[in-house]
């Protein structure tokens, strides 16, 4: 918290007392923080990521591509997967040293 302007500045025990009052989540691709509509109910920082504005039109179509992404990546683990009989296993690389002579 103390990185976070105006907290920056405040005094040690208030931002102390913020800090008990937080709540930090952990939240996935297209997981919203807060919906259109919705009463404010208190501030959010986000820690690490980033995070986008839609108006309710807008997230729908969102929702869409970002489910659409997430099955095009799963289709490609299940084909890497059924080539390397393992999830998310790569391939191994396969050297053959040659001799000079060709043998």
């Amino acid at each position: 918290l103390r990185r976070l302007y105006p907290l920056s500045r405040s005094p040690e025990k208030l931002v102390q007392r913020i800090a008990q009052l937080c709540e930090t989540l952990m939240l996935a691709v297209g997981d919203y923080i807060v919906e259109e509509g919705e009463p404010g109910t208190g501030v959010h920082y986000l820690v690490s990521g980033a995070a986008t504005v839609y108006t309710s039109s807008e997230a729908l179509a969102a929702k869409k591509r970002i489910a659409y992404q997430q099955s095009t990546i799963k289709a490609r683990r299940n084909k890497l997967a059924s080539r390397t009989g393992r999830f998310g296993a790569r391939p191994k690389l396969v050297s053959r040293t040659v001799s000079a002579e060709g043998e």
